[in-house]
């Protein structure tokens, strides 16, 4: 099989109206998505180029999300305590038996995979299959994969955003050691420099360890995504603030 593909970026935000209408406000379409049957947890999507997106999903239904949840109790407490925290980003395969495999070869955990249903505003309901990092997947800095399996994808339209946004281009992450990153990413067929940087295949992944001004971070918000970079026609930089601890960028560049 060919290897895994950048799909999309999930942040987690306490009031999902309330995320829409910023980010509308920021110049991105902005899609529903739906609920997620049993987890307790709505989407809405920001769709780009080459199937890629930036998910925002919030708890409908508390008790349920910390439940049923993978980690439900970090996730809430993470969304708790922040208006808007990116919590992991997703790789797209189509044979997640198969990844599962490459990273065991390297001695590298997962969990699942499980198989996940939304309802989505037309009353259509979608499932797909999702195999997370064994040690648990919310604030880590490692990745989970996503198999769509016939569902339609939801960035299979690329959005057309007043902004001049095009395309997700690269994330920093925050992580405690750069090496097992580095190590999971070469697993999967990656090319990885040992300095952390990872392409994706149009997505630049640059992993970061702990310095003095990096240390804070880490402990109050875990590993993770702390930059999101985009490309098009406009340009503008927000955050980060404490209830949002990330970056979102937009360069203007020739596409």
């Amino acid at each position: 099989m060919s290897g895994p593909e950048f799909d999309h970026l999930m942040i987690a935000v306490a009031d999902l109206d309330a995320a829409v209408e910023r980010y509308r406000g920021l110049g991105f379409e902005v899609r529903p998505g739906g609920r997620h049957r049993a987890l307790g947890t709505e989407n809405a999507i920001i769709p780009f180029r080459a199937g890629r997106y930036v998910e925002l999903i919030g708890m409908r239904d508390p008790d349920a999300a910390r439940r049923r949840l993978n980690e439900g109790d970090r996730f809430a407490a993470l969304v708790d305590a922040h208006d808007e925290i990116p919590m992991i980003f997703v790789l797209r395969a189509g044979d997640l038996a198969d990844v599962r495999a490459r990273l065991a070869s390297a001695g590298i955990a997962t969990g699942g995979p499980d198989l996940l249903t939304r309802d989505e505003p037309s009353g259509r309901t979608v499932s797909f299959s999702i195999l997370q990092p064994g040690a648990g997947p919310w604030r880590r800095g490692f990745p989970s994969f996503i198999d769509w399996g016939d569902a339609p994808h939801p960035a299979a339209v690329p959005g057309v955003h007043p902004n001049g946004a095009t395309d997700l281009t690269g994330l920093d992450v925050l992580v405690p050691e750069v090496e097992p990153h580095v190590r999971h990413c070469r697993a999967l067929g990656f090319d990885a420099d040992a300095d952390g940087t990872v392409d994706l295949g149009g997505v630049e992944l640059c992993f970061g360890g702990p310095s003095p001004d990096a240390a804070d971070a880490l402990s109050a918000h875990g590993a993770g995504v702390t930059a999101v970079r985009l490309v098009g026609n406009g340009s503008f930089t927000v955050g980060p603030v404490e209830s949002r601890p990330f970056s979102l960028s937009l360069d203007r560049r020739a596409r």
